[in-house]
């Protein structure tokens, strides 16, 4: 692979100093913040290497940078619109133009030998010089200044709402209906043509070079004359580059060619002049906004559009920004050209850019408003596109600062506040910028970009009650906030401390079981846990064993013995209503494995012979009955009578019958589980009668995970065939009930959707939903479910690199617990040890 191939290209920009102005009152237009443009009569030549132009009289080698000094701007520039060129290359390289330090990004990507020209604003250093570095072998290097951006004067911007052809030689359009020949000129009108006004002094046109046949390069020049090229190309190469051209004093501009034939393209994309209000600001850094070839790849196919939002290159939103854009073609199947189109209107039918197949391309472009999109012609193509800054233009001669926000949501739970709000009903003629977030007492303030809506403040402390305020902010200021109190916030306890308060570290502590009032927690505590009391703890985990939590007093009991008083290794379990019985599966110090079920009050250890690996260990609520399914079957064990009795056999389960993750109402009575009768059915959700042994499929397809409510009235599932991919459904356990969607996820970025939990009377439902938005990319947090009212909530977060998940509900709907997982984009090292947490359900749906 070339070194061309793993370039990341990107337009150089300006940086210009945002002053911000009182936030009460108006701003005169002349006192906001941006750059204007002034064109130069004739483009000239500030650097050539094959000269002595620019005091470089030789080819820029690997890794030089080369220092080019500015003369004739004024001390107001801070930055220069330049054509850039590199010819005779000994290798694939590029080059990159920036103010003093090389931000890895390139400006000009060029095969070997190949000579191209790129359009570019770069911003000058504080010597009023920039830097232009070469990546690879040697090459020679053009630079032709073609103007300035500056704060003392000069004409704003304005953009065409799209792209207009005003000159096609392979048609009438243009008045010049044949290529232009060697040595030929042509005279184009452009002032009062496609929009541009007679007052205009510069345009910017998309100048495309069509088929030459042979090499040669075009000029575009006020009024001629100049020893500037704006358009390189090579013989039967047809090219694009972007032109920001004076225009003459007849309102014209000229464009020559130097040799063979060549047709020539000019789009107008918009103009500069006095009257158009468009101020210049550059992006913070250039930001990537598109780019096909990260993994997973996925190059733009032909006839396909691609679009992107330019929020992350903070371009304000609404519809008086212009985006200054650099768009790379990389590596296409087939010659194809790429069009660009703010997103959201029409495709037009001028390009962008063209390229041969196996080739990389770029072009600047300017797209109004806080969007792009780009189709591909032909063939599959990777495409990038970088976002260098922008043109506002304000709305009122005197712009004022925005109204205030309004305030939609304000909910806190507890280790975080979470808020939204839309934007205001006057933005004072001016882009927003960005709004102001401020949390009271504490006095935390958050800043965020124009584009967002919400913001989460991690950070808060359990049990607070907050003021938020938000306020949004312009050029010409901050405006006035708006405020709303939020509720105290959920409690939300770590519960793997010991009694001195010291958290496990060993990330070896899981809730097992939930008593139905919430208060006490049946955990497994690997064996070298802090939480494990001396003298039973172990300085290398041998296991797992089971503990109870009284989570009213804090009080942790060492519970999972056998018969003889012996610790059993715990693998799973499962705790009582009133949370007096434990039940563990296990093994004992024997190796000999067993379910165990002890009465915390008599400390009497019954033993209920089992296969292994068993599943889903519950107590009826009188405690007479255990169930637990496995491999073969499903089980119901009378704890009074010690008789155990197989409810649904399945003695082949791989080859035969299969049977899955059963689980039971309180009573053990009604048990919902995915099961396939014979080896050439399809799985199904089933419903088992454990007294008269009936089973009883379930409406709809395929399910992922499913469970049922305490009072055995409802089975909660989310459904993998449904017509909204991604749903949570509940259907009565009666015969003939019809199914009902509980919430289906339609945001494009929910992945997968996981039910787990059902408080007693099925009104509160906890799960798990995967998402790959913000910096989820795949992590999947819990959530409750209020049937009652239709809400979903996220259970908070102790920290912003970790989220709770397996959420247990008690019976009751007072408690969840749940246990820290990482963000899968962090790395453990970082986000080690988790913990495990106990939330208010109440206070969290009421915060």
């Amino acid at each position: 692979m070339s070194s061309a191939r793993r370039l990341a290209v990107v337009l150089t920009t300006v940086a210009v100093a945002i002053g911000w102005l009182p936030a009460a009152g108006a701003a005169a237009a002349a006192e906001l913040p941006g750059a204007r443009y002034t064109a130069l009569a004739t483009p000239t030549r500030i650097v050539d290497t094959r000269t002595d132009t620019g005091g470089h009289p030789k080819p820029l080698g690997a890794g030089e940078t080369m220092t080019v000094a500015v003369p004739g701007v004024p001390a107001d520039a801070t930055a220069v619109v330049i054509n850039l060129t590199g010819t005779g290359g000994t290798s694939d390289t590029f080059l990159s133009a920036f103010p003093t330090q090389f931000a890895n990004t390139s400006t000009l990507n060029l095969a070997l030998g190949e000579t191209a020209a790129v359009a570019a604003v770069v911003t000058l250093g504080p010597d009023r010089a920039f830097r232009v570095l070469n990546r690879n072998g040697s090459i020679d290097m053009v630079v032709d200044l073609v103007g300035y951006l500056g704060t003392g004067g000069g004409d704003g911007f304005a953009s065409a709402a799209s792209p207009t052809r005003i000159l096609d030689t392979r048609a009438t359009n243009g008045g010049h209906p044949s290529a232009l020949g060697p040595g030929q000129q042509l005279t184009l009108p452009v002032r009062g043509v496609a929009g541009v006004p007679t007052t205009a002094t510069s345009v910017v046109v998309n100048l495309t070079g069509v088929t030459p046949t042979a090499n040669t390069f075009l000029r575009v020049t006020p009024s001629g004359g100049a020893s500037t090229s704006t358009l390189n190309l090579a013989a039967g190469v047809t090219r694009a580059n972007l032109a920001v051209a004076g225009i003459g004093s007849d309102g014209a501009i000229r464009i020559a060619n130097l040799a063979g034939d060549t047709h020539v393209i000019a789009d107008v994309v918009g103009w500069f002049a006095p009257g158009a209000g468009g101020r210049y600001i550059a992006a913070p850094a250039p930001a990537r906004v598109m780019d096909t070839r990260l993994i997973p790849l996925n190059p733009i196919e032909a006839g396909e559009t691609r679009s992107a939002a330019l929020a992350s290159a903070a371009v304000p939103p609404g519809g008086r920004t212009a985006a200054l854009l650099t768009v790379t073609a990389a590596y296409p199947t087939e010659d194809t050209h790429l069009i660009t189109w703010p997103q959201g209107g029409a495709q037009p039918q001028t390009s962008t850019l063209n390229l041969p197949a196996g080739k990389i391309v770029s072009n600047a472009t300017i797209v109004e408003g806080a969007g792009v999109s780009v189709y591909n012609h032909r063939g599959e193509v990777d495409g990038i596109v970088d976002a260098a800054g922008y043109f506002y233009t304000p709305t009122r001669a005197e712009p004022t600062v925005p109204s205030a926000p309004t305030l939609t949501q304000v909910r806190n739970s507890g280790a975080r506040v979470q808020l939204a709000w839309t934007p205001p009903s006057d933005d004072g003629g001016l882009p927003l910028t960005g709004y102001t977030v401020t949390l009271r007492p504490g006095g935390r303030t958050i800043t965020v970009g124009g584009h967002q809506n919400k913001v989460t403040v991690d950070g808060t402390v359990n049990g607070e009650r907050y003021t938020v305020s938000v306020a949004a902010t312009n050029f010409a200021g901050t405006g006035q906030a708006t405020s709303r109190p939020t509720g105290p916030g959920p409690a939300m306890t770590r519960i793997d401390k010991d009694a001195a308060g010291t958290p496990d570290t060993t990330n070896g502590v899981f809730p097992r079981g939930l008593s139905a009032d919430g208060r006490y927690v049946l955990l497994s505590v690997r064996s070298s846990s802090v939480l494990v009391p001396e003298p039973f703890r172990t300085a290398q985990s041998q296991g797992s064993y089971a503990m109870r939590k009284d989570l009213r007093t804090g009080e942790l009991e060492l519970v999972g013995l056998d018969p003889a008083g012996r610790l059993v290794r715990m693998l799973t379990g499962a705790i009582s209503r009133d949370g007096d019985t434990v039940v563990y599966e296990g093994y004992s110090p024997d190796d000999v494995f067993g379910i165990y079920v002890r009465d915390l009050t008599t400390g009497a250890v019954h033993v209920v012979p089992a296969p292994t690996s068993t599943t889903n260990l519950a107590l009826s609520a009188d405690e007479r009955r255990l169930t637990f399914g496995a491999a073969d079957g499903v089980y119901r064990h009378d704890l009074t009578t010690g008789v155990t009795e197989e409810l649904l056999n399945c003695p082949e389960p791989i080859h035969g019958c299969a049977l899955s993750n059963p689980k039971a109402d309180a009573d053990g009575t009604t048990f919902v589980l995915d099961y396939r009768r014979t080896p050439t059915e399809t799985s199904r959700l089933t419903l088992l009668n454990a007294d008269t042994g009936e089973l009883r499929t379930l409406p709809e397809g395929e399910r992922s995970t499913y469970a049922i409510s305490g009072d055995g009235q409802w089975v909660f599932y989310s459904c993998e065939t449904c017509p909204d991919r991604f749903v949570i459904r509940k259907v009565a356990t009666t015969p003939g009930a019809v199914p009902t969607t509980v919430k289906a996820w339609t945001d494009g970025y929910t992945w997968v959707v996981n039910p787990y939990w059902v408080n007693h009377d099925g009104t509160l439902l906890t799960f798990e939903r995967q998402r790959g938005d913000g910096q989820w990319y795949g992590s999947a947090p819990g959530y409750v479910f209020d049937l009652v009212n239709q809400r979903e909530v996220m259970l908070p977060q102790a920290r912003d690199i970790a989220f709770l998940n397996d959420p247990m509900i008690s019976a009751d709907g007072s408690t969840v617990v749940g246990w820290e997982r990482c963000l899968t984009s962090i790395q453990d090292a970082e986000c080690l040890p988790i913990g495990v947490y106990s939330v208010s359900v109440p206070a969290m749906l009421g915060g």
